[in-house]
């Protein structure tokens, strides 16, 4: 293989589809050789979220796949209210299994006139 020492540079930009992003190659004129740009293959990990939405992202890039906002279920009361303490109801995304609680306000105690 031989080295080269470049004199004259000039740059292929090549347009990601997914990112929108732009990529410049080098292209040594010198050596008479055009090195293709390595192909991208994108491995999407498990899903990422916040309190609102729901992603995967590429664990060699920052491309991000599958953006959505999270598919809740039925709330479920996992700690009945008391009449001295609050309560909490749950509802988990089925998608990505992000849990949202809140809090069930103390019950009002009422009594019974006989």
């Amino acid at each position: 293989m031989k080295r080269c020492l470049p004199t004259t540079r000039h740059f292929l930009f090549f347009l990601c589809t997914l990112c929108m992003l732009c990529v410049a190659i080098a292209v040594l004129a010198s050596c008479g050789e055009n090195p293709k740009p390595s192909a991208h293959t994108h491995d999407f990990g498990a899903y990422e979220h916040d309190a609102t939405y729901h992603w995967k992202q590429c664990t060699g890039c920052s491309e991000v796949d599958e953006k959505a906002v999270h598919s809740f279920g039925e709330w479920v009361t996992t700690l009945q209210p008391s009449t001295s303490q609050t309560g909490v109801k749950s509802r988990t995304c089925s998608v990505c299994g992000y849990q949202e609680s809140v809090e069930i306000p103390i019950a009002e105690q009422t009594y019974q006139i006989k």
